[in-house]
């Protein structure tokens, strides 16, 4: 039996070019939504909204850009005709020995991340104050523990979750913000990002080691659409009662 909890919504995804931004996408579509997909990525999130027709459209912009947020996401509003919420899925990973960390890799991350978390939140509450709208950042275990070599991505995570619990309290009753903190996924973030592994000074051999033991540990790794389907519950009206709540979904990693 399929489910139509989103017949007429419109959303917003970023990151949604591929990973858990575009089954995100899928999974909105699916039930019944229509979706702007954004990412830095123009050509790959165009051609990866060929695939649901008129049921969603493409835009390109940085999240970490005020402006190009500012103009997407406008364009975006006025081609659904309003807006019922918004999935953040974009973000960026950086691997590096803390001390040994340059600054600029360091803000690069928070930048997209955390920031962008924040210029895109800012840009749709107006619109989601009109329609009792709902929001769902996407966080990380990574941000409620420690990670090795993640400094930038770790710290910037922590505060998206932190952030997301900031806005519910602000908005509550008016619009809905909670974060899906993820376990370990199967996605492309670290060859999007541009991240090079193993870190400077650190072997494969002490990297898989370390990383193993401590981020992944014996657990599998989730697929997107398993991540998706959590996003999706958050965004309807099953959800209802939940404000600021940060759902882990990570087989019991941290638990």
């Amino acid at each position: 039996m399929t489910i139509h909890r989103f017949d007429d919504k419109r959303f917003i995804v970023t990151g949604a070019a591929d990973g858990l931004g575009l089954a995100t996408t899928r999974r909105l579509v699916s039930e019944g939504a229509r979706v702007a997909m954004v990412d830095l990525a123009g050509e790959k999130v165009a051609a990866a909204a060929e695939e649901f027709g008129g049921s969603a459209k493409s835009w390109v912009a940085d999240i970490s850009s005020e402006s190009d947020v500012e103009s997407a996401f406008g364009s975006a509003v006025e081609w659904l005709g309003g807006l019922d919420g918004f999935v953040n899925c974009a973000g960026i990973v950086d691997f590096g020995t803390t001390h040994e960390l340059p600054l600029e890799r360091w803000q690069r991350v928070v930048d997209v991340v955390l920031t962008g978390t924040f210029i895109t939140n800012k840009a749709v509450i107006p619109h989601l104050l009109e329609t009792k709208g709902a929001v769902v950042n996407v966080g990380s275990i990574g941000g409620m523990r420690g990670a090795p070599w993640q400094a930038a991505y770790a710290s910037a995570k922590a505060g998206v979750i932190n952030l997301t619990k900031v806005l519910a309290s602000e908005y509550v009753g008016r619009v809905r913000f909670n974060c899906l903190v993820a376990g370990n996924m199967s996605t492309n973030i670290v060859g999007n990002s541009g991240a090079e592994l193993p870190p400077e000074g650190v072997t494969m051999e002490e990297f898989l080691e370390e990383y193993g033991r401590r981020v992944i540990g014996p657990n599998r790794i989730g697929e997107p659409e398993e991540m998706a389907a959590v996003a999706a519950f958050l965004l309807s009206d099953d959800a209802s009662y939940m404000e600021g709540s940060a759902v882990v979904v990570d087989e019991a990693a941290t638990a």
